[in-house]
């Protein structure tokens, strides 16, 4: 019961904010960005249009941790989209220990879009991923289990000095996957569910892309004890032909957040079929 009253509230606010009606005019909008450092993005792949996409990052604590993940993203329609992830690679370097490397986790996601809501400039998405664990949890690449996350992703196209910019924000739930008969919540052998808030904002400026975001993520509301709180500038270059680069650096702000960390993104959209 609280998993749904954590999942329903936050949808019945974001339905009132994009007002009752759900019919869709999609008179045109304009994609600022493909991808976010902390965030889901709310536009989806046109039907055919395939997005493949490189994510290196490193964390810096006590040490160091970096992955490699790699995506594909494929347009099922104009707005539903199908998504599979995979680290190839991921590499955990503790100081005054030895480093430990392997694969990382699997992640199946599906998102349904719903663009210009009533005419309007606000945009909403709905999705749910699933986790599942392949590597050793030591190379920092992997939770060793099973996860599911359903999301809800809203934007608003907006001004600012006469440029376009978009406000967004992401409700997410990290849902564990617990075995029949396993112990009680609030019992340390056994993890917690995650509620995940996310807020960001997005201008352009010629073919830059500037965004801030802000993501809070805990468990202690299932009986767990960890809380991440980070912010995240970033920069996103809208490259020739249907390439786009993104830098962003997530500074942990309080509990138990990584002080400070380096997010890439390299991407490439193709459509299928096309010979150009």
């Amino acid at each position: 019961m609280r998993v749904f009253l954590m999942v329903a509230i936050p949808v019945a606010l974001l339905g009132g904010f994009t007002s009752a009606s759900a019919q869709e005019d999609e008179p045109g909008y304009v994609q600022l960005v493909n991808e976010f450092f902390l965030n889901g993005s709310v536009y989806p792949q046109e039907q055919g249009e395939i997005q493949l996409t490189t994510y290196p990052r490193i964390d810096f604590d006590d040490g160091h941790r970096s992955a490699f993940p790699l995506a594909v993203e494929l347009g099922l329609t104009d707005r539903w989209q199908l998504e599979a992830e995979w680290i190839p690679l991921a590499v955990n370097r503790p100081n005054g220990s030895a480093g430990r490397s392997g694969i990382g986790d699997v992640e199946i996601e599906t998102q349904y879009s719903f663009m210009n809501l009533g005419g309007s400039s606000t945009h909403l998405a709905f999705g749910l991923g699933v986790t599942l664990p392949m590597g050793p949890e030591e190379a920092g690449g992997s939770e060793g289990e099973t996860e599911f996350e359903p999301s809800i992703s809203m934007a608003r196209d907006v001004r600012a000095g006469g440029r376009p910019g978009q406000l967004f924000g992401q409700v997410a739930m990290g849902l564990v996957g617990r075995e029949e008969g396993s112990v009680a919540i609030g019992d340390p052998e056994v993890d917690a569910h995650e509620l995940i808030l996310g807020l960001g904002y997005v201008v352009a400026a010629g073919r830059a892309r500037w965004t801030a975001e802000l993501s809070w993520a805990s468990n202690e509301w299932n009986g767990g004890d960890e809380t991440e709180v980070y912010f995240a500038p970033g920069l996103v270059w809208d490259l020739p032909e249907t390439w786009e680069l993104g830098i962003g650096a997530p500074i942990g702000l309080g509990g138990d957040a990584v002080p400070f960390g380096l997010s890439l993104f390299l991407l490439y959209e193709f459509e299928l079929g096309d010979d150009d």
